[in-house]
Order: C-alpha cells, then structure tokens, then sequence
C-alpha cells in the first residue's frame, strides 16, 4: 500500500532510500549493509496517542557476540541473534530478558518408509519412543524449544494436546523392536542433517547416543542443506533412513503443512521425504480445508484426526516445536510477536520504561 502521489516512481527512486508507505514511521536514513533510521510519521493514520518509541535505528550486525556484547552494554535494546549458549546469562542477567512466544517453526526427522527395516511401523514406532525430547529441547535448544506432539505446532492453528504424543521411553521401544523382529536392534541407520543449522548438529548426535542404547546404530552426516535435499529427492533405495529438516508454513492455517510434507507425491518427492502414502490422511485433510471457513471448530477436529493418523504409522518423528524469542532490554516493553513474523519486531507498539 503506498501514496497515490508516487505511482509513476520506478525501482531506482525506491532503490535511493525513499520510501511511501502508510505505516507509522518513515524511512529518515538508509546506508546499504550498515544501517537504516526510522522516524515518526506524524500523519500516521493509528495516531500517536500512548507509549510509542519515535526514533529507531536498526544496525546490521553480523556476529551473535557483537550483538550480545551491545545488549549487555545497553548500545542496543533489542537484538536478534545471539549464540545459544548466551541465553541463559541474558535470561538473568540485571539489565537484560528474553522474550519468549509459541510460533509456527518445527524440526522433524523423516523416516524412509520404502527401505527395511523403516518400512515397518513398528521399528518407527520404536525409534519414536527412543527419541530424547527432554535432552534434545534443554541441550539441542538450551530451552528455546518445547517437544512436539505432531505435525502442527503448538503455536499454530491445529496444534492441540488432543493429538497423540511420544514420549521418550526406551523400554517400549525396544518392546517395539523385538515385536517387528529385532531383538535387541542390530541394524544400523544413516541421519543427515543440515550443514548449515546450529541446533541441528547439536541434537543429532543425542539421538544417536539414545539410539545405541536400543541397539541401533547411527551415522551421521553432515551435509550442505541442498547435498541433503538431493539425496533425498532422489531413488528411496539409495536415500538417507532419516533426513532432519527444520520446517516453518507460509500461511497459518495447517493444510499447507499436512498437505506439503505428507500427501503421496508418487516418484518424483520434494517434501514428502518420508515417501508416505495414506488415502484416509488426504482425505480429511481435505475435508478439513474445505470446512475451515464456515465451521473452523469441525475443521480443527478433523485436522486432529488427520494428524493421529499420521501418528499410528509414525512415517515421521516430531522433534521440537521452536520458542521464538527475542533477547532485549528489561526497560523494553510492548513487543508483540507475530508467529508467522518471528522476526520481523513491529516497533510501533514498543517503548521504554
């Protein structure tokens, strides 16, 4: 939405800096890579009534410490990124907090269902078990995270407790194992995960640990985002067993994600790395999506009974569902997280104490 004044403007006028929203700031100063100052727009259609922060000046800082060094300086007020093991001292510390809120982004290991011995529920139904959310959310996440229940995050439209939820228990799954035919484990799994995610090479080598003690072993790998993304896209005889994958919807209602990661995507899979096919599952998703704007509390029911179905094959193990957050200043106040937005900081309900 912009002013009708500036309709014949191209891309170069934009590219100089200006701007013409309706927004409540203005763009007062912009250098490229560096910084950029926003200022109060007086006409701004909300009004200024209340507590509001006029002047903002955001820098480009590339290096978590320096970010962190600056918050715990008080040269900045907000940041967005700091290292993991930082949290806890910000968490504490005199001048600073963190804010936390339920969002829309989850990490999710896909088993090969098209490769023994993964292509039998109960050996997945197993590893489920054997997964160890606790350690995984307070080490892989430093508490930045909360276990999943299934395909829908807490903090989205979908994400209920009344979707089935595995639980870390080492004994039912080695149960699971001898029932599907092997006592005692003694196969051996390849995990790939993103080269490039943090918390990702923090937590799969828990699962790996975890898994040994049910007699399974795993090699992990640890490949660039696209390395992983082609193996898996390629012949499920040749795929990784278990492929780790950070997942976020791009609108909030859950079809996108069950539809996405999930419906039959026949020989040639993107997303469905998991190569899972369950007409019923399509089916009320379906229903669902069709509902969802006339009776969203029909909808929602049948969002739940799509996601249990998925949960009795267990075709994927839901790991964490993630806390977004935002490190900041305790004067700092007003922040309203947007789940879809995690990171985008709508600075127009802010102030300071």
């Amino acid at each position: 939405m912009m002013s009708p004044t500036v309709g014949d403007k191209d891309s170069a006028w934009f590219d100089k800096g200006n701007d013409a929203g309706t927004g409540p700031y203005t763009l007062k100063n912009y250098k490229d890579g560096e910084s950029w100052m926003l200022a109060k727009l007086n006409g701004y259609w909300g009004g200024w009534e209340g507590k509001h922060v006029e002047n903002i000046l955001v820098k480009h800082t590339k290096e978590p410490l320096t970010q962190l060094q600056m918050l715990q300086s008080e040269q900045a007020m907000l940041v967005g990124r700091i290292s993991l093991d930082s949290y806890p001292s910000v968490r504490t510390g005199k001048k600073t907090k963190v804010m936390y809120e339920a969002g829309y982004q989850n990490y999710m290991a896909f088993f090969n269902t098209k490769r023994p011995p993964l292509d039998n529920a109960k050996v997945r139904k197993a590893l489920s078990y054997a997964m160890p959310y606790d350690d995984i959310v307070k080490i892989g996440f430093i508490g930045n995270a909360s276990q999943a229940r299934g395909p829908v995050p807490q903090g989205q439209f979908g994400g209920t407790k009344d979707v089935f939820q595995y639980k870390h228990d080492l004994e039912l799954a080695k149960q699971l194992l001898a029932e599907a035919g092997h006592p005692g484990g003694g196969f051996k799994l390849t995990l790939t995960f993103a080269a490039e995610n943090v918390q990702e090479a923090r937590f799969a080598p828990l699962i790996q640990s975890e898994f040994k003690k049910i007699g399974v072993d795993v090699e992990i790998k640890k490949l660039a985002w696209t390395t992983q993304w082609t193996m898996a896209k390629k012949d499920p005889r040749t795929a990784q067993d278990m492929f780790v994958l950070l997942w976020w919807p791009t609108y909030s209602d859950p079809y996108e994600t069950l539809y996405t990661l999930l419906r039959d995507e026949g020989e040639k899979p993107v997303w469905n790395l998991a190569y899972y096919k369950n007409a019923a599952y399509e089916k009320t998703i379906r229903q669902a999506y069709e509902t969802v704007g006339s009776n969203p509390e029909k909808a929602l029911g049948l969002y739940v009974d799509a996601q249990n179905l998925i949960q009795k094959d267990a075709p994927v193990a839901w790991i964490a569902d993630v806390v977004e957050n935002w490190p900041m200043n305790k004067k700092r106040n007003g922040l309203v997280m947007n789940p879809a937005y995690p990171q985008v900081p709508f600075f127009y309900e802010l102030y300071i104490e």
